[in-house]
């Protein structure tokens, strides 16, 4: 996704998630923020998140084990 969003000019991604998994994400070393609280939905609590994304993003997951260059994966290989 890093690999893609960078190639592409995306700086922006955002995210509904459950609120658990929400806050994995916002601990991965994203520049990452929560876009208001958690609420419950259908059963779920779900949370949604902000990412931004620079030249500076692979450094910052690295750091974290969390992305790992050249690993990206495209449509035409899949």
């Amino acid at each position: 996704m890093v690999d893609y969003t960078l190639g592409s000019g995306i700086t922006t991604l955002t995210g509904v998630v459950t609120a658990a998994y929400r806050e994995q994400v916002l601990a991965m070393g994203w520049r990452c923020a929560p876009l208001g609280p958690p609420c419950a939905r259908d059963g779920a609590t779900l949370g949604a998140f902000r990412l931004e994304i620079d030249a500076d993003t692979p450094a910052l997951l690295a750091t974290n084990d969390i992305y790992v260059a050249g690993t990206c994966v495209t449509a035409d290989a899949a």
